[in-house]
Protein backbone atom coordinates (compact mmCIF):
# COMPACT_ATOMS: atom_id res chain seq x y z
CA UNK A 1 0.00 0.00 0.00
CA UNK A 2 1.44 3.63 -0.64
CA UNK A 3 0.59 7.14 -0.08
CA UNK A 4 -0.97 9.17 -2.57
CA UNK A 5 1.66 12.45 -3.15
CA UNK A 6 -1.65 14.79 -3.39
CA UNK A 7 -2.90 13.87 -0.28
CA UNK A 8 0.03 15.01 1.76
CA UNK A 9 -0.51 18.99 0.23
CA UNK A 10 -1.52 21.07 2.95
CA UNK A 11 -4.58 23.95 2.71
CA UNK A 12 -2.28 26.86 2.66
CA UNK A 13 -5.29 29.24 2.62
CA UNK A 14 -6.98 27.03 6.17
CA UNK A 15 -3.66 27.99 7.52
CA UNK A 16 -4.00 31.69 6.98
CA UNK A 17 -7.48 32.06 7.78
CA UNK A 18 -8.05 29.59 11.02
CA UNK A 19 -10.77 26.71 11.47
CA UNK A 20 -12.03 24.86 14.33
CA UNK A 21 -10.06 21.89 15.94
CA UNK A 22 -11.14 19.98 18.82
CA UNK A 23 -8.93 19.65 22.01
CA UNK A 24 -7.02 16.38 22.46
CA UNK A 25 -6.27 17.18 26.31
CA UNK A 26 -9.97 18.98 27.53
CA UNK A 27 -13.31 17.30 26.57
CA UNK A 28 -15.91 19.84 24.54
CA UNK A 29 -13.11 22.72 23.69
CA UNK A 30 -12.36 23.62 20.08
CA UNK A 31 -10.22 25.89 19.35
CA UNK A 32 -10.43 28.03 16.41
CA UNK A 33 -6.90 28.58 15.77
CA UNK A 34 -4.11 29.01 12.55
CA UNK A 35 -1.57 26.99 11.44
CA UNK A 36 1.69 27.08 12.63
CA UNK A 37 3.00 27.97 9.36
CA UNK A 38 1.05 31.44 9.76
CA UNK A 39 3.97 33.74 8.41
CA UNK A 40 3.58 36.69 11.24
CA UNK A 41 3.37 34.09 13.97
CA UNK A 42 6.80 32.87 13.04
CA UNK A 43 8.78 36.04 12.46
CA UNK A 44 7.06 37.18 15.89
CA UNK A 45 8.21 33.52 17.81
CA UNK A 46 11.69 34.34 16.06
CA UNK A 47 11.89 37.69 16.81
CA UNK A 48 11.36 36.87 20.41
CA UNK A 49 14.08 33.76 20.50
CA UNK A 50 16.31 35.86 18.94
CA UNK A 51 16.11 38.94 21.93
CA UNK A 52 16.03 35.83 24.46
CA UNK A 53 19.19 34.59 22.80
CA UNK A 54 21.12 37.90 22.97
CA UNK A 55 19.59 38.68 26.95
CA UNK A 56 21.09 35.10 28.15
CA UNK A 57 24.20 34.76 25.71
CA UNK A 58 25.94 31.62 27.42
CA UNK A 59 23.35 30.58 29.70
CA UNK A 60 20.17 28.12 29.18
CA UNK A 61 16.93 30.32 28.27
CA UNK A 62 14.57 29.49 31.56
CA UNK A 63 11.66 27.47 30.07
CA UNK A 64 9.40 30.08 31.63
CA UNK A 65 10.81 32.51 29.70
CA UNK A 66 10.65 30.40 26.31
CA UNK A 67 7.16 29.89 27.01
CA UNK A 68 6.48 33.17 27.61
CA UNK A 69 7.96 34.09 24.00
CA UNK A 70 5.57 31.60 22.69
CA UNK A 71 2.92 31.64 24.41
CA UNK A 72 2.54 35.55 23.35
CA UNK A 73 3.17 34.59 19.79
CA UNK A 74 0.34 32.04 19.91
CA UNK A 75 -2.52 34.35 21.37
CA UNK A 76 -1.49 37.08 19.47
CA UNK A 77 -1.30 35.39 15.89
CA UNK A 78 -3.22 31.55 16.16
CA UNK A 79 -5.35 31.42 18.56
CA UNK A 80 -8.65 33.37 17.18
CA UNK A 81 -11.64 31.62 19.31
CA UNK A 82 -12.06 28.73 21.89
CA UNK A 83 -15.14 27.14 23.00
CA UNK A 84 -16.26 24.75 25.72
CA UNK A 85 -14.48 26.43 28.42
CA UNK A 86 -16.77 28.60 31.34
CA UNK A 87 -15.72 31.81 30.23
CA UNK A 88 -15.33 33.65 26.87
CA UNK A 89 -12.08 33.72 24.84
CA UNK A 90 -11.14 37.49 25.13
CA UNK A 91 -7.50 38.29 23.24
CA UNK A 92 -5.83 39.43 26.61
CA UNK A 93 -7.32 36.31 28.96
CA UNK A 94 -5.74 34.28 26.64
CA UNK A 95 -2.28 36.11 26.53
CA UNK A 96 -2.22 36.26 30.40
CA UNK A 97 -2.47 32.46 30.51
CA UNK A 98 -0.98 31.34 27.26
CA UNK A 99 2.28 33.33 28.98
CA UNK A 100 1.53 31.35 32.74
CA UNK A 101 4.00 28.85 33.26
CA UNK A 102 0.79 27.39 35.27
CA UNK A 103 -0.98 26.93 32.51
CA UNK A 104 1.77 25.02 29.85
CA UNK A 105 -0.80 22.15 29.35
CA UNK A 106 -3.02 25.07 27.68
CA UNK A 107 -0.32 26.22 25.50
CA UNK A 108 1.13 22.98 24.45
CA UNK A 109 -2.83 21.66 23.63
CA UNK A 110 -3.61 24.92 21.12
CA UNK A 111 -0.13 24.47 19.72
CA UNK A 112 -1.09 20.91 18.77
CA UNK A 113 -4.10 22.15 17.58
CA UNK A 114 -2.38 24.84 15.64
CA UNK A 115 -0.34 22.15 14.07
CA UNK A 116 -3.37 20.68 12.98
CA UNK A 117 -4.77 22.83 10.79
CA UNK A 118 -4.18 22.29 6.82
CA UNK A 119 -3.21 18.85 6.92
CA UNK A 120 -5.86 16.84 4.78
CA UNK A 121 -5.96 13.07 5.29
CA UNK A 122 -3.90 10.83 3.78
CA UNK A 123 -4.77 9.09 0.77
CA UNK A 124 -3.94 5.38 0.44
CA UNK A 125 -3.31 2.98 -3.25
CA UNK A 126 -3.71 -0.31 -3.56
CA UNK A 127 -0.13 -1.03 -4.29
CA UNK A 128 2.97 0.51 -3.78
CA UNK A 129 4.41 2.96 -6.72
CA UNK A 130 8.00 1.39 -8.13
CA UNK A 131 10.63 3.61 -7.73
Amino acid sequence: MGVKLNSVKVDIDQENTGTWVDSTSYPGVSYLVRGIHYQPFETARDLGVQALAKTYRTKPVPLAERNAVLGSAIAKHLLLDWKGFDEDHDPSLALEMLTDPAFRTLLDDVLQASTAVGKQDLEFTETLAKN
